[in-house]
Parts: C-alpha cells; structure tokens; sequence
C-alpha cells in the first residue's frame, strides 16, 4: 500500500478518535483488510475507513475534480516559480462562481506568477490583490484574492496554500 495513503488513513482514525474518546480502547496497528486492528480482550477489533464523496449537482463539475485542477494549478506555479528569488509563501482563494477549466490551468499557473510578482511586498511583509474590474485582463476570474508573504527566512522554495 501507498505510504502516503496509509499516513493519511491515519491522520483521518486519529481525527475521528480525537472526535469520539470513549471509542479509544487499544493501539490500532496499521494493515491492508481491514485498514486498522485493535487487540482488545474479548477479541480483534477491525477498522476499515471509507471515503465518503460529496456528489455534485448534474450541471456543475464535480467538487473532486475542481480540488484535483486547484491543486494541478498550485503545484505547476510552484515548479514554474522554483527558480525565481525571493523565497515567498502564496495564499489563494479560489472564486467558486468560476470552475476551473483543464485547458486553463497552464494559463493559471503563470498567472499566479505574474501576479505574485505584481505584489511582492518588502521582506517582512504581506500584500494582497483581489479580483476587480481593474484587473481583469491579467487578474482570473476563478480567483478571489492572491495574498503574498514575503518572511525573512524561509528555507524551503515557493509555497502555495489554497484556501
């Protein structure tokens, strides 16, 4: 199995158990069928965790694939950024008025440079654009707002968090 799958699984048992302590009863040990095992005295206790996805009403993109062409977005500006100073933490706040399309997440993703570029903030600082009529013609419609951090030590290269 997938370590990272598994990790998650284990993040999401913890988060459920941290919700209801009283089901707490034992170590549950990690596996394939089922996904946890808890030793208890009367016996095994097996734990298998299903993801449960919110449908999408017909006429709309499913929520899934809207996450899935966020993330793609996200992860092409931070390879796109990677060789660029200085080292900047980037927030956007995707408009959910506007689905992101496939065929525009190349366009995207150089527009978050363009505007992360725009509004580069001194060391120390923050700044932050919204979309208006102003800045339409290099600004997206599918974001809100793009917020920039510029800290004074960031050791790790180009961030993007999605909210």
């Amino acid at each position: 199995m997938n370590d990272v799958k598994k990790k998650l699984e284990a993040i999401h048992l913890k988060n459920f158990l941290g919700l209801r302590p009283e089901l707490v009863i034992g170590e549950a040990v990690p596996g394939e069928e089922p996904d946890f095992t808890v030793s208890r005295p009367a016996g095994s206790l097996g734990i298998e965790l299903t993801q449960l996805l919110q449908e999408s009403p017909s006429e709309e993109s499913p929520i899934q694939v809207q996450e899935s062409l966020r993330a793609r977005v996200l992860a092409l500006a931070r390879e796109l950024y990677k060789t660029s100073d200085p080292l900047v933490v980037v927030s956007i706040l995707f408009n959910p008025a506007y689905p992101l399309a496939k065929s525009r997440v190349q366009w995207l993703a150089e527009a978050v440079i363009e505007i992360v570029l725009r509004n580069m903030p001194p060391t120390g600082a923050y700044s932050e654009e919204r979309y208006n009529w102003l800045n339409r013609s290099y600004f997206p419609r599918e974001f809100d707002r793009v917020a920039v951090y510029r800290e004074a030590r960031l050791y790790s290269e180009f961030l993007v968090r999605s909210r």
